[in-house]
């Protein structure tokens, strides 16, 4: 849902980030988060944090990573795959943090600049 509501261009938004996120399981349609997460990577203009878990009963690994490579493409994105992590591992707030608030700033670290330009999720 982040994702869904960076790619609209509202007004404020400075990072994204995303938790477990996609639409359906890909059991029902394989390439359908794939095909979203290129789209809303390129019309997305701010920093993007992916989080997801190894343990992720709706998104085998396989298919988190090709939705984050599609994602990623854009430049502005960068993502954590917790080992382990199951897919409402968000309430567990130690988990990612650090990485959030902390000193592991994932967000601080992904460019700003680019050529052109479930529902866990928080926008910043």
């Amino acid at each position: 849902m982040s994702l869904a509501l960076a790619a609209e261009g509202l007004p404020g938004i400075t990072e994204v980030i995303n938790f477990s996120g996609g639409w359906y399981p890909e059991r029902c349609y394989a390439d359908f988060n794939r095909t979203l997460f290129e789209e809303f990577g390129k019309k997305i203009k701010v920093p993007i944090i992916s989080f997801y878990g190894t343990a992720d009963s709706y998104y085998s690994v396989y298919h988190i990573e090709g939705n984050l490579r599609a994602l990623e493409r854009s430049g502005l994105a960068t993502s954590h795959i917790f080992p382990g992590a199951p897919h409402s591992f968000y309430r567990k707030v130690s988990l990612w943090q650090e990485f959030v608030f902390g000193t592991k700033r994932a967000l601080q670290k992904v460019s700003v600049t680019r050529t052109h330009q479930r529902f866990s999720s928080l926008i910043l």
